[in-house]
């Protein structure tokens, strides 16, 4: 049986896996999904594309950034839903300005992009997991990113996540611990399937 999933933006509880049709109070993946109409969005996700737009990936001021590949690209709503059922719900302060701002932290067992930092210059570090950034926005300010290990050891550093079928603790943002994982054919879209006889 897949776990229920907390509405970002209502609140209400929905049966899992997260439907890619979104919520009854009209929250929608079109934010998340990278194909918002925000000043916002237009000008952010693009800075999360560079691999696409088949430039090198940039830190745009930021001292990690990370690309979706093409993979990651073509999968991304079904990346969005498996980070909102699976992934990590933590408050961190913003890049700029120290504003309280909602994440959902998901490592995905594929690589879906890669991402550069500014203490090792030069070198690509492939990524796979997924950051769904203020995913409860009403105002356009939702969108997603790939993200390195590097991020998620700055920011969660000592904190553990667990397993939403067996309750096995898990490193952060692993929904789903190894066990689940093989006894359900090592597939991760198998956990987005509500049709998939989930074995626990």
């Amino acid at each position: 049986m897949f776990p229920s999933v907390k509405c970002p933006i209502c609140g209400c509880i929905i049966p899992g896996p997260f439907p890619s049709v979104g919520c009854n109070c009209g929250f929608n993946l079109s934010g998340l999904a990278g194909v918002g109409a925000s000043k916002f969005q237009v000008k952010k996700d693009p800075q999360h594309r560079d691999i696409l737009y088949g430039r090198s990936i940039q830190l745009y001021g930021k001292p990690y950034n990370a690309s979706f590949d093409y993979y990651g690209d073509v999968t991304l709503v079904d990346l969005v839903r498996f980070g909102l059922t699976y992934g990590e719900r933590q408050i961190i302060p913003s890049l700029h300005g120290n504003n309280p701002t909602e994440v959902i932290v998901s490592y995905i067992p594929d690589v879906i992009g890669s991402g550069i930092s500014k203490l090792v210059a030069n070198i690509n570090y492939p990524c796979s997991g997924i950051c769904l950034m203020s995913p409860s926005s009403t105002g356009g300010y939702d969108h997603s990113f790939p993200f390195l290990d590097g991020w998620v050891t700055n920011r969660f550093s000592g904190q553990i996540s667990t397993c939403r079928f067996c309750s096995r603790n898990t490193p952060f943002g692993i929904g789903i611990c190894d066990v689940c994982f093989a006894k359900n054919g090592n597939q991760w879209k198998n956990f987005i399937d509500p049709n998939y006889p989930i074995i626990v």
